[in-house]
């Protein structure tokens, strides 16, 4: 992640994310697994509300690494999914000190997930990270 300042209190946050995601459901009656991974890049509005509070905003592209199902009595299978899957996200950002932060976000999948298909991604997360050299330097005109 990095943190591209432009004034005191608004920046642009692009990251790189691994994200396993996937549902669970019965069918047949048994118990189905389906594993559905991604390496997501969100592209955040990051606006500090107080200090080491902030919000965020923006668009998520998601591309697919991993689609699989898995059952109680049947080998694991391919699920045919998109390759590439768009989203939504908000959030917010609390900065514990200069490297380290929690995050909890909600992304809105806006793309089908699967060919056909009618359903999207609905995705809540919590964060704990840090960064590795985050620049305190605002970028000016």
């Amino acid at each position: 992640m990095a943190d591209i300042k432009f004034s005191e209190n608004f920046s642009i946050q692009p990251e790189f994310v691994y994200s396993a995601q996937g549902y669970e459901q019965i069918f047949n009656d048994q118990d189905v697994k389906a594993k559905i991974d991604y390496f997501n890049i969100p592209i955040l509005i990051d606006y500090t509300v107080i200090d080491g509070l902030s919000v965020q905003v923006g668009p998520q592209i998601g591309i697919n690494l991993r689609a699989e199902l898995e059952g109680e009595s049947q080998e694991t299978s391919k699920i045919f999914v998109k390759n590439i899957d768009f989203s939504t996200v908000v959030g917010m950002q609390y900065d514990i000190d200069d490297s380290f932060f929690i995050q909890g976000r909600y992304a809105l999948g806006l793309s089908e997930v699967r060919v056909n298909s009618e359903s999207k991604h609905s995705v809540f997360s919590i964060s704990l990270g840090f960064f590795i050299d985050r620049p305190s330097q605002t970028i000016e005109d």
